[in-house]
């Protein structure tokens, strides 16, 4: 029988070297492993139970000391036999080298693996699908020993990545959904020329990018600028979701015929960039199929017209600075407009009162995601009125307004049981 095995950070984040040796006991033939945020874990005590798992499809250990000895262990190179006081029974493996049949592999922000091991598992791993990377040091040399022709979704933000090892990736897995190169700092605008040379010798081969591209999710910064994005163009058609991050240069031009660049966009992030409040609110009104909008930090001159052109189908919204402006009766025009938000993510409108935390306690009660930020004086009656959102999982209070009681939180618990993440000051 093929266990699952779920790790929660906010749960399990103390879990122990000596808690993963009653899973051996008594899971035998796990398949899927979510260690996320398992602080605690160390890499040789989990070299020991992964040495155990012999079905390994799914491998999640996100912020955890996965190092050099838990990729030998997954691999089974190793011949070194262990024992530990913590293991009672004395638990000895002799590896053996097996063929490595991962399909999901997560390691972001794990800074105890260095760049050879990395480089050493994911070689190893040609059938993976999901692989995450973030955070990473690691660069092209480790790209290029990926074999792999069936990635799905691959995360490379924060690492030293350049469009070589980029284009290498692209180059031989066309059904790639989902990439986020966000943060990589030595992707030049080169990359354009080396995405154009890849799509243009697989038009060759009659495997050309253009009709069997399935990429949906693109996020990009650093090098990324309207030469790369036309040169990504032909294999954008299906692209829903798109992030400009920290280093990124589009046009006004490019963003404003965005709809017709990409006319499946439901998703938009923008961070960091310099657009005008005119090109802005073009953005807007042609992208009137768009879901889910994200605005931060943005160099752009917004007005009250932007809740005007907002896309009507929007289910999650966030705007961070550039909003000061914002009044009671804006968060009532909005609230008129959208009522099928379910996320909002509010910093910096230092405007708002707790008229406005009224009207979204009453107007928006399947709300699941709410974050205030330096909202002027939202809770200075208190919170209490958020209650009546049942559905509510993430709330954060932050910074607008005293008032919130002293039980609030153990009121919050009790009044809405769906919450799992709760922040106030």
């Amino acid at each position: 029988m093929s266990f699952t095995v779920f790790c929660f950070p906010c749960f399990f984040g103390l879990m122990p070297d000596s808690d993963l040796y009653l899973l051996t006991r008594y899971c035998l033939n796990l398949s899927t492993i979510n260690f996320g945020g398992c602080s605690q874990l160390t890499d040789k005590g989990l070299s020991i139970f992964l040495s155990s798992i012999r079905n390994l499809t799914k491998l999640q250990v996100p912020y955890t000391a996965f190092g050099r000895l838990s990729v030998n262990a997954v691999l089974g190179f190793s011949c070194e036999q262990h024992s530990d006081e913590l293991w009672s029974d004395k638990i000895q493996s002799d590896f053996y080298t097996r063929e490595c049949a991962l399909a999901t592999l997560d390691l972001e922000g794990c800074l105890n693996i260095d760049r050879d091991s990395i480089s050493q598992l994911i070689k190893e791993a040609p059938l993976l699908e999901n692989l995450n990377l973030g955070f990473l040091s690691l660069d092209d040399s480790t790209l290029l020993c990926f074999s792999g022709t069936s990635l799905n979704n691959l995360n490379l933000q924060e690492t030293q990545v350049t469009e070589y090892g980029i284009a290498h990736i692209l180059k031989w897995n066309q059904h790639l959904n989902s990439l986020n190169i966000r943060g990589c700092k030595k992707i030049t605008s080169a990359l354009a020329f080396k995405i154009s040379d890849t799509i243009r010798k697989q038009d060759a081969l009659n495997i050309g990018m253009a009709e069997t591209s399935t990429l949906k999710c693109l996020a990009a910064g650093w090098g990324f600028t309207d030469s790369t994005f036309m040169a990504l163009k032909p294999s954008l058609r299906h692209l829903q979701s798109f992030s400009l991050g920290l280093g990124s240069r589009i046009s006004e031009c490019v963003l404003s015929n965005l709809h017709e660049i990409l006319p499946q966009l439901e998703d938009l992030s923008l961070v960091f960039q310099a657009i005008s409040g005119s090109c802005m609110l073009d953005l807007l009104k042609h992208g009137q199929a768009l879901k889910r909008l994200e605005l931060c930090h943005c160099f752009v001159e917004l007005s009250h017209e932007i809740i005007h052109v907002m896309p009507t189908a929007l289910t999650s919204l966030r705007l961070e600075r550039g909003i000061e402006w914002m009044t009671d009766a804006d968060i009532e025009l909005l609230v008129s407009k959208h009522q099928t938000l379910t996320s909002l993510y509010l910093t910096g409108c230092k405007n708002l009162t707790p008229r406005s935390l009224e009207t979204i306690s009453k107007s928006w009660q399947a709300m699941t995601y709410l974050t205030l930020k330096e909202c002027g004086t939202m809770t200075l009656n208190g919170g209490g009125c958020l209650f009546v959102c049942k559905a509510l999982k993430h709330l954060t209070l932050q910074h607008s307004g005293a008032g919130l009681d002293k039980d609030f939180v153990k009121c919050a618990l009790v009044e809405v049981t769906a919450n799992q993440l709760l922040k106030t000051n």
